[in-house]
């Protein structure tokens, strides 16, 4: 096999879009401010509340744990980067085995 493909990718370019940037930026950053300050909330009033301290809401707060983990790998990884930006090959792949993680944790619990 003398003619096989060696070619190795080390980086890769990542583009963004030059005009709607800034709203994108904004509506990724208020997405992921809702989720953690609403998960935060589930699991302040869970804590504080004896009333609360119930199965049920023993599995919401962990839950919303889970909820405020997977968002915080996911949405910086996603969130558009300021203009062109290289990004190294390896660490591309590093949020997916979180996000899965993150992802099936829920239903083992």
């Amino acid at each position: 096999m003398a003619g096989e493909n060696q070619t190795h990718v080390t980086e890769f370019m990542l583009l963004s879009f030059p005009h709607g940037q800034p709203f994108i930026f904004v509506l990724f950053l208020a997405i992921y401010l809702a989720t953690l300050l609403g998960n935060s909330a589930i699991l302040t009033l869970v804590f504080l509340d004896p009333h609360l301290h119930s199965p049920m809401y023993f599995f919401l707060s962990h839950l919303s744990c889970l909820d405020i983990c997977c968002s915080s790998v996911t949405c910086p990884s996603a969130s558009p980067t300021c203009g062109k930006s290289l990004m190294a090959a390896v660490g591309s792949g590093l949020p997916a085995p979180a996000v899965a993680a993150w992802g099936t944790l829920p239903s083992l619990v």
